[in-house]
């Protein structure tokens, strides 16, 4: 970068302005410095980066910029008749359009400054060369949009990453509000869901939902505590998760209840053998602090063959109805039968 001092006209008393190009580029990092001639002698360092291969130091102003405004500017001479005048230009080399900028007379002939700011294509331009605030006059309004960009960028993310924090904190919470926090089953939220959805489908689907209920267990509570109690609960839930699919519904709706809502499940006899198989699992023995505790298991099954339009509520008590039939036969067995529709709509 030359060092040559550049002098402005004179002063209102004689003395001349002198200025270094370091200067220049300090406070004008997007100027052309031009000889008398038009040969480019300097360019600021942000102009710099608008250089293609060929660089604009020692090229005619008019074979690196093209004049449009105050009107169409092909030799100095016109450029002399236009200093002081607000002028509009773009790059040959097709980098930067739309710039705007002045011109300036410098004193001893060295020609003439001319100094330039981004136009209407400042976003385009600023993201394509990474342009930072220091590529930028202290004064170039462009500076202060740079600024409120970034404050604009960072502010987003922000607000991205608050959202997705929230998103995930509300996802999270309806989760929780889902789920029984004892056994980490379903409830009767999660539960009533499902049932709906199942409803709400354009072609009703098979399925089948088993109401288990607990035998004895109140025996568990009174004899070795409620911890015990709670101990039987998790194993059963656990029996549950074991005994069915991962797409299969298990939930907890309270107490000793447990309802699994079996998906695509084609013939009755299938219900049949996860209940007989559900019951002998929950009757063996479960240990808590070496205390045997036995319980047993009564199941209320309906299977529904997807030929009608259903609600969930008619399915949920028709099950409730079996598991008390399962009950009153003597408990430990399953009642399982298909679900019909009902003559007069429920």
């Amino acid at each position: 970068m030359t060092t040559e001092a550049i002098q402005r006209a004179p002063s209102a008393i004689g003395t001349p302005l002198t200025l270094s190009s370091e200067d220049i580029d300090t406070f004008l990092p997007m100027h052309v410095l031009v000889a008398p001639d038009g040969t480019i002698r300097h360019i600021g360092r942000t102009m710099e980066r608008f250089q293609a291969a060929k660089p604009f130091v020692g090229q005619n102003l008019f074979r690196a910029f093209v004049f449009s405004r105050p009107k169409e500017l092909l030799t100095m001479a016109e450029l002399a008749q236009n200093v002081g005048q607000q002028l509009k230009a773009h790059l040959i080399n097709g980098k930067v359009g739309g710039l705007r900028g002045s011109c300036v007379c410098l004193s001893a002939d060295q020609g003439y400054l001319l100094n330039f700011g981004l136009g209407s294509g400042v976003h385009r331009v600023v993201n394509e060369f990474g342009l930072k605030a220091t590529d930028f006059s202290a004064t170039d309004p462009t500076a202060e949009f740079l600024y409120m960009t970034e404050m604009q960028s960072f502010l987003l993310a922000e607000s991205v990453r608050l959202n997705h924090r929230l998103n995930g904190a509300k996802r999270s919470a309806e989760e929780q509000a889902a789920r029984d926090p004892l056994t980490g089953l379903g409830n009767r939220r999660l539960l009533a869901q499902y049932l709906h959805r199942l409803q709400a489908r354009s072609t009703p689907a098979k399925f089948a939902l088993l109401h288990v209920d607990l035998d004895h267990f109140k025996k568990i509570n009174d004899a070795f505590g409620h911890s015990a109690g709670d101990a039987v609960l998790q194993e059963v839930a656990k029996i549950l998760q074991f005994e069915t699919r991962p797409d299969d519904v298990r939930a907890r709706i309270g107490g000793d209840e447990f309802v699994v809502v079996l998906g695509h499940i084609d013939d009755i006899s299938q219900v049949q053998i996860l209940a007989d198989r559900l019951i002998a699992k929950i009757s063996k023995p479960i240990y808590f602090a070496d205390k045997s505790c036995v319980v047993g298991a009564s199941i209320g099954a309906v299977m529904f063959d997807g030929s009608w339009t259903l609600d969930p509520l008619f399915v949920f008590e028709a099950a409730d109805r079996l598991l008390y039939t399962a009950k009153s036969m003597g408990r430990g067995c399953a009642v399982i039968e298909t679900l019909k529709k009902p003559e007069h709509p429920v």
